[in-house]
């Protein structure tokens, strides 16, 4: 039975070593990932991770209490509800908090403006 140079390597480190050998293997198998936008540009995202800036709710499925109450149950704010002619929003933070923002789509008719902080 012929072994990958791989294996072998991991079966020469024995027991003990084979943790360590694995962890060897998946570095070397990242080498040659690709970097992500932070990586390659950290003022690009902001250096705070992100979060929720608003929430948008279609009209046509949902109502300004269940909105509301979408957001309450899913560890969202509801206090204070905007109305735009096809949507509720939700604010959940200020938008001078992030270097970038925005939109991804939660389901078919829930929307939210991601913020990437500074």
């Amino acid at each position: 039975m012929a072994l990958s140079n791989g294996t072998a390597a991991l079966i020469a480190v024995g027991i003990v070593g084979a943790a360590s050998a694995l962890g060897l293997l998946i570095v070397a198998a990242n080498e040659g990932r690709r970097s992500s936008a932070r990586e390659e540009n950290p003022k690009r995202l902001g250096s705070g991770g992100s979060e929720v800036q608003t929430l948008i709710f279609q009209k046509g499925t949902f109502t300004k209490s269940q909105a509301k109450r979408w957001a309450i149950d899913h560890g969202y704010k509801a206090s204070k509800v905007d109305e735009e002619p096809d949507a509720w929003r939700l604010r959940q933070h200020p938008p001078s908090r992030y270097v970038r923002i925005r939109t991804r789509d939660f389901s078919p008719s829930i929307r939210a403006n991601i913020g990437f902080l500074k």
